[in-house]
């Protein structure tokens, strides 16, 4: 390849390579719509009703997954849709 393609090449390569440089930069930098969320489920709840209980009153929007047919499951249900924070609840179905 002549001299001056290649240098003419490397330039537009160059070129292409901060174009796309900048705009995944700008990209990066944009705002959100909606601010970032995350989801804490405690799962398999219902068989031990002292760490159950310490982790329904876990503060925050925490999501409780309750094993079924666990000695417990239905009074600790109770007691995190009841509480003072009414936490989600979520059947733990295993397949």
């Amino acid at each position: 390849m002549p001299l001056r393609i290649e240098v003419f090449a490397r330039l537009i390569r160059n070129i292409c390579f901060t174009a796309v440089t900048f705009s995944c930069a700008c990209l990066a930098q944009a705002e959100l719509a909606q601010p970032a969320r995350i989801a804490i489920i405690v799962d398999d709840i219902g068989n031990n009703l002292p760490l159950g209980r310490r982790a329904v009153q876990l503060p925050g929007a925490i999501t409780y997954a309750v094993l079924p047919h666990t000695p417990l499951a239905t009074r600790l249900a109770n007691e995190a849709l009841l509480g003072n924070a009414a936490k989600e609840i979520v059947v733990h179905m295993p397949m």
